[in-house]
Protein backbone atom coordinates (compact mmCIF):
# COMPACT_ATOMS: atom_id res chain seq x y z
CA UNK A 1 0.00 0.00 0.00
CA UNK A 2 1.48 3.39 -0.82
CA UNK A 3 1.75 5.94 1.47
CA UNK A 4 -1.05 8.36 -0.59
CA UNK A 5 -3.38 5.17 0.08
CA UNK A 6 -2.64 5.06 3.99
CA UNK A 7 -3.09 8.82 4.28
CA UNK A 8 -6.73 8.77 2.49
CA UNK A 9 -7.32 5.64 4.84
CA UNK A 10 -6.31 7.27 8.77
CA UNK A 11 -8.24 10.58 7.11
CA UNK A 12 -11.73 8.70 6.10
CA UNK A 13 -11.19 6.57 9.62
CA UNK A 14 -10.85 9.41 11.59
CA UNK A 15 -13.69 10.81 9.64
CA UNK A 16 -15.90 8.09 10.33
CA UNK A 17 -15.00 8.06 14.20
CA UNK A 18 -16.06 12.20 14.50
CA UNK A 19 -18.98 11.33 13.03
CA UNK A 20 -19.91 7.94 15.11
CA UNK A 21 -19.19 10.59 18.62
CA UNK A 22 -21.36 13.41 17.27
CA UNK A 23 -24.61 11.32 16.57
CA UNK A 24 -24.14 9.88 19.98
CA UNK A 25 -23.28 13.07 21.49
CA UNK A 26 -26.34 14.40 19.49
CA UNK A 27 -29.20 11.81 20.48
CA UNK A 28 -28.95 10.68 17.34
CA UNK A 29 -29.23 6.81 18.50
CA UNK A 30 -32.24 7.25 20.20
CA UNK A 31 -33.54 8.19 16.94
CA UNK A 32 -32.41 5.54 15.00
CA UNK A 33 -33.07 3.14 18.25
CA UNK A 34 -36.94 3.84 18.01
CA UNK A 35 -37.59 3.61 14.11
CA UNK A 36 -35.81 0.40 14.28
CA UNK A 37 -38.70 -0.58 16.98
CA UNK A 38 -41.22 0.74 15.16
CA UNK A 39 -40.23 -1.13 11.84
CA UNK A 40 -39.77 -4.33 13.68
CA UNK A 41 -43.05 -4.07 15.72
CA UNK A 42 -44.74 -3.54 11.98
CA UNK A 43 -42.92 -6.52 10.77
CA UNK A 44 -43.85 -8.82 13.29
CA UNK A 45 -47.11 -7.65 13.12
CA UNK A 46 -47.81 -5.89 16.84
CA UNK A 47 -47.94 -2.73 15.59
Amino acid sequence: MTFSAKIIRAILFITAVGLLVGGIFSDGFKDVKSKAEVVCMECIGIG
